[in-house]
């Protein structure tokens, strides 16, 4: 039964990237963590370099079984921009992981992984926030609709994907925020299969000086794609340098699996590097 069910995992695994999209970068979100957009003119470029790990995968019962000989090993780099085109609809393309530039997969003989990923594409509009149609300052709402590409290796239009997210702030002061996402994803060519991203993060901000904030915040994450389940949680620490000539955000994150279902259980650490152009003096 083991050998069976490492066999499927592997098939999985070297049929798409789409797991390691999904649930190993969920908080890496398609934009950002929340429903923030950025300002008319404000660009932000990010780049991810990630490091994740297989030592295993969960059963059909929801048991743990780990890989006899030691662990799948990834190294890859992303990439993303996005750009405001008004105060509350900001435009995105997204290609994390992106590129695969190593890989050990001695754990799983025969395993392959494609070293390109795939590309989404989409908008995240705001409905209601500071500088959206319905002004507050309490809660922010916006909607992200995007296409993803199949760029991967044997990859066919059969595996192109539309998704809708919905992001909710709930702002209790500057200090303290809870960041929700639901996000749902279709094949349009085959509309019986579909996958479902839930989070919920608490956010916590602090400043450390004039136009420097430290935050941290532990994202609690599900994946659904019948009869896949996996649970896991992304603990995260941020320092955000808003007066520098060229404003930089510098976050590090780790994704860790709690429990799951016919899914693996890979664990990755990642280091967002975002940089911040144009109308700058308002985005923030």
């Amino acid at each position: 039964m083991k050998k069976i069910s490492i066999l499927i995992f592997t098939l999985l695994i070297s049929a798409s990237t789409l797991f390691a999209q999904s649930f190993g970068s969920l908080s890496f979100d398609f934009f950002a963590e929340d429903a923030k957009t950025l300002p008319m003119m404000t660009a932000r470029i990010t780049a991810v370099p990630q490091y994740s790990f297989l030592p295993g995968f969960y059963d059909e019962d929801w048991y743990y079984q780990g890989f006899n000989n030691n662990s799948v090993k990834l190294f890859s780099l992303g990439l993303a921009f996005d750009m405001g085109l008004a105060d509350w609809i900001t435009a995105g393309v997204k290609w994390i992981p992106g590129w695969t530039p190593w890989s050990d997969t001695s754990a799983l003989p025969g395993m392959e992984v494609s070293k390109i990923d795939d590309l989404s594409m989409g908008f995240k509009i705001q409905i209601v926030g500071e500088r959206a149609p319905v002004g507050t300052s309490i809660l922010r709402f916006a909607i992200i609709p995007s296409v993803t590409l199949p760029l991967s290796e044997d990859m066919e239009l059969d595996f192109l994907r539309t998704s809708v997210g919905f992001y909710i702030d709930i702002i209790q002061s500057y200090f303290f925020s809870i960041n929700l996402l639901a996000e749902g994803t279709a094949f349009p060519t085959t509309l019986e299969e579909y996958y479902l991203n839930f989070a919920f993060e608490p956010v916590f901000t602090l400043p450390l000086a004039r136009g420097i904030d430290l935050s941290a915040g532990t994202a609690v994450k599900f994946l659904y794609w019948d009869p896949l389940y996996n649970l896991g949680i992304s603990p995260n620490l941020s320092i955000f340098f808003k007066n520098l000539v060229v404003p930089m955000e510098l976050k590090l994150q780790h994704t860790v699996p709690l429990m799951g279902r016919n899914s693996y259980a890979m664990q990755s650490t990642s280091l967002f590097v975002k940089t911040y152009f144009g109308q700058t003096s308002r985005a923030f």
